[in-house]
């Protein structure tokens, strides 16, 4: 899929509203290969997750795709890759086959989650957006707090966060 198809598919999937069409999976390296879970989704946070993450894709679809570079990126440009110049994604790929993912999201512990991989999908189509988790294993580490009725409490650390960046965008 070039960039002009990826771009009416996302305009597709954010316009209509389909539901139904994202899976979410959290991996973790275990040894030798990655374990990932597959979490239930209901269609409302499908949907929250979609009109998060596409809207920044459909962003860096415009002149901000730029060559690889193995030191990194500016903030909002995304490097074009395939999928043999990264080792690692085939493995991840693998780990979220429907023959070998963990469902039982209560073995999942959330601290050891390295990545996760959100898979859109419509028809034939097929988008994977990866994000490592490393960043979050940082903040889960100091005092987060919420205010509940005008009072300020300690929240535990044990949580996910979905933003709109991701580190790398698969078609398979």
């Amino acid at each position: 899929m070039n960039a002009h198809a990826l771009a009416k598919l996302i305009e597709k999937l954010l316009t209509e509203r389909l539901g139904n069409n994202l899976k979410i999976y959290f991996s973790r390296w275990a040894s030798s290969k990655y374990i990932s879970h597959l979490s239930q989704l209901l269609n409302d946070l499908q949907q929250e997750i979609i009109t998060t993450v596409l809207p920044s894709l459909r962003y860096l679809l415009g002149d901000n795709i730029v060559a690889y570079n193995p030191i990194g990126v500016e903030y909002m440009e995304i490097e074009k890759l395939s999928k043999s110049d990264i080792l690692q994604i085939p493995p991840c790929i693998e780990s979220i086959a429907d023959d070998t993912i963990f469902k039982d999201m209560t073995t999942l512990k959330t601290d050891k989650i390295d990545f996760y991989c959100i898979k859109i999908f419509y028809e034939t189509q097929k988008i994977y957006l990866f994000r490592q988790f490393h960043k979050l294993k940082k903040l889960r580490k100091e005092l987060l707090a919420q205010i509940v009725n005008n009072e300020l409490k300690a929240m535990d650390g044990d949580f996910l966060g979905i933003g709109e960046m991701f580190d790398f965008v698969g078609q398979v």
